[in-house]
């Protein structure tokens, strides 16, 4: 069952980790940049060796050559990644998360379909329908001997497989099964027709006529052919259940998709959603019904996600300082249902940050200006952490001006007292 569709392909540049964290092995084919405190040299050599391989089967089925070298920057850290979990190509530049449920690094890696991205610029630079066919076609069926038309043909049977026309237009209107469409599509055209064939549609700008000059046929004629192809395998019970796994993770994976693919402006990773996910993988072999009901942690923990991050942004907004707290309260405990630590801590040292800001009002009412000053030393790192040192400032200045206006009052009372003092012992002189 093919697991990784969870891993999204990101097709968008994030940033890297310090360069001068990463260390360099080169192979015959490869430049592999990680980092030691990562991967050991000897990992790293296994991955090259296993990468070498995989080029030689890649490059003989896709029937190129191929003299540049393929660079790899392998991320240990999801810090340094800043991205959901997966991996992508920029060209011949790959850049690849190691951490999902395991270390796919440690195990050797083992990537064809990132390679065949970076080695398909050699044929050309293609639309999401074919690239990804392409890639999927590698590495599912020819490298380890999946096939995709079965679930094709389960999802055809129910009235659900998206014409390709609609993945032609727009590659991501099915996110959960336009990854699979694209590979058995694209492994019926290369089967039947020849890899050469699909080479030379491959280097044009994908249109309807693209596939008549190739072909002699519209897309509509070889996509009926595709589901006469379909219609004659053989279905399992596992390719019911991947539809099943499908269907039940699609919401979760499209809060992804509406958050956007980088860096969630408020939001880390959700731990413990994920690990609904890595829960179902380990369990399936073994219990496949107990695997299921993990999906519902990944559900759960994905929606509580959004609802923490949708609660800090209105605290961010909010103008009185109890309900900004409580709203930060509120995102601090869905983070941790969701699992993301690092945005728990956040909103729960700003919920801190505005009740205190908010006794500090109430203080300067009282006119209690030591306790101001002192409650507001224990503020200052968090201040100083989420930008708001003006804050600070017109906090001290108007401790500032309280104390001074103490003062002021201070030296007019000593000066009525003398006054009076003056005055009383003019009267006692009268008086005697």
């Amino acid at each position: 069952m093919q697991w990784r569709y969870f891993l999204i392909i990101i097709i968008l540049l994030v940033p890297a980790a310090q360069a001068e964290e990463w260390e360099l092995y080169e192979s015959e084919h490869f430049i592999f940049y990680y980092l030691p405190q990562h991967l050991t040299i000897h990992e790293i050599s296994r991955i090259a060796c296993n990468q070498e391989a995989l080029f030689i089967q890649i490059t003989d089925i896709l029937h190129i050559e191929f003299n540049d070298k393929i660079t790899y920057y392998l991320y240990g850290r999801r810090e340094d990644y800043g991205s959901i979990p997966g991996a992508y190509a920029i060209g011949t530049q790959i850049r690849f998360l190691c951490i999902f449920c395991e270390d796919m690094c440690k195990n050797g890696l083992n990537d064809a379909h990132e390679m065949t991205h970076a080695l398909s610029t050699k044929i050309g630079q293609q639309h999401g329908l074919l690239s990804e066919g392409l890639a999927v076609y590698i590495e599912d069926y020819r490298i380890r001997g999946e096939n995709l038309h079965p679930i094709m043909k389960i999802l055809h049977h129910q009235g659900r497989l998206t014409p390709l026309s609609d993945l032609v237009e727009d590659f991501w209107c099915d996110i959960s099964y336009n990854y699979d469409i694209a590979g058995s599509f694209t492994t019926f055209l290369v089967e039947t027709y020849g890899m050469d064939r699909f080479k030379e549609l491959y280097t044009m700008e994908l249109a309807w006529d693209s596939f008549i000059a190739v072909y002699g046929k519209p897309l509509e004629i070889l996509e009926s052919e595709w589901i006469a192809t379909l219609n004659e395998v053989v279905v399992t019970p596992q390719d019911f259940d991947t539809i099943r796994y499908r269907d039940l993770i699609q919401e979760g994976l499209g809060i992804y998709f509406d958050l956007g693919f980088l860096r969630v402006q408020h939001g880390t990773y959700p731990a413990h959603a994920e690990e609904g996910i890595c829960l179902f993988r380990s369990h399936y072999p073994h219990n496949p019904e107990e695997a299921f009901s993990y999906l519902q942690q990944f559900h759960e923990g994905m929606h509580a996600w959004k609802h923490a991050i949708e609660r800090y942004e209105t605290a961010l907004a909010e103008q009185p300082y109890l309900q900004k707290a409580e709203l930060f309260r509120e995102a601090a405990e869905l983070y941790a249902l969701a699992g993301d630590r690092s945005m728990q801590l956040s909103a729960e040292e700003q919920a801190v940050l505005f009740e205190t800001l908010d006794t500090i009002t109430k203080q300067f009412q009282q006119k209690d200006i030591s306790s101001i000053e002192a409650t507001l030393m224990t503020l200052e790192p968090l201040f100083q952490k989420y930008d708001m040192v003006e804050d600070m400032v017109t906090i001290r200045q108007k401790i500032r001006d309280m104390s001074q206006q103490n003062y002021q009052g201070f030296e007019v009372g000593i000066v009525l007292i003398f006054f009076c003092v003056i005055l009383g012992k003019y009267v006692w002189r009268i008086s005697s």
